[in-house]
């Protein structure tokens, strides 16, 4: 009988400590969001302004999502080397939209990408 209760025991604690650490990442999901929407608001609030930096805002729609995925290839501890490798690729395709750049960069950044994915594919 105590061996039941010990794992009913045990349970609970370990009910409890997921449970702090989803609301720990949950904060700081939120976190990141608040900060997020202040500074596409800010950004957005300096077109009618004049103090535009940037034509093309839309590419922002691209960086965002691109900028979670990156931060959360990085979650678990552990890299996780596709998610970083699709972040950075939709972060490289925002960033030329946003800047206007020439798209011959582009092709160069992925194979450097594929190369680090396969480099760091090779390791694991």
């Amino acid at each position: 009988m105590e061996d039941i209760q010990d794992l009913k025991d045990q349970e609970k604690y370990d009910y409890a400590d997921s449970h702090e650490e989803i609301e720990k990442e949950d904060s700081n999901s939120e976190w990141v969001w608040g900060l997020i929407l202040i500074g596409i608001g800010v950004f957005l609030l300096t077109r009618p302004l004049g103090w535009a930096l940037f034509q093309n805002w839309w590419a922002l729609f691209i960086l965002v999502p691109a900028g979670m995925r990156i931060l959360g290839a990085f979650r678990s501890g552990r890299v996780n080397v596709q998610a970083l490798v699709g972040g950075l690729f939709m972060a490289t395709i925002g960033i030329i939209f946003l800047l206007g750049l020439s798209w011959s960069l582009f092709w160069p950044v992925i194979l450097i990408l594929l190369g680090v994915q396969a480099i760091w594919g090779a390791k694991g």
